[in-house]
């Protein structure tokens, strides 16, 4: 394997609409704890949707409740209906990502309620292009932009191991 030592998953919420079906964007930037330093950054659009959860997600991580919709690298899109080897199991780690940060998000109270169209996203995504390519800490912009929050992944199994080296490809086909 690539990078067997762990990734650390910093996650940035910029939307977040608590209507069913809640919407979140944002971005993933990927980092290898290795001494072989990589990272690669995802743009997503994910809708959660659970009749039981009216007006917040439980604390409990329900990873189908959480549907991507877009994903982005720098690159291109990602094809969220591939299927192979690593695929799904990638998807799973960017979701647990996702609900550990938004439920440090409404543990800490620090959410606002904002709406944005997609010329209010573009303009978004120009003001944070500079920051996700900085090597600082996501948590200190939440001041300004959004909500981050960071967590450590270190595989034990071939399964999350395979997971790393999916995200670390782009989420295509190794």
């Amino acid at each position: 394997m690539r990078n067997s030592s762990g990734i650390s998953i910093e996650t940035l919420v910029l939307v977040a609409v608590w209507k069913q079906p809640f919407i979140f964007q944002g971005c993933f930037r990927v980092s290898s704890q290795s001494n072989e330093k990589k990272v690669i950054n995802f743009l997503f659009r994910c809708e959660y949707n659970d009749s039981l959860a009216k007006e917040t997600i439980p604390d409990e991580f329900l990873p189908d409740s959480y549907q991507f919709t877009h994903l982005y690298t720098d690159e291109s899109s990602i094809n969220l209906n591939a299927e192979f080897s690593g695929f799904e199991d990638t998807l799973y780690v960017l979701k647990y990502a996702l609900h550990q940060t938004l439920w440090s998000m409404l543990s800490n109270s620090k959410h606002r309620h904002v709406s944005i169209d997609d010329m209010a996203m573009k303009a978004l995504y120009k003001k944070i292009e500079p920051i996700l390519y900085h090597t600082g800490q996501w948590e200190k912009l939440e001041e300004d932009i959004g909500f981050a929050a960071s967590i450590d992944f270190c595989p034990q199994e071939q399964t999350g191991k395979r997971a790393i080296e999916v995200l670390f490809n782009g989420l295509k086909r190794p």
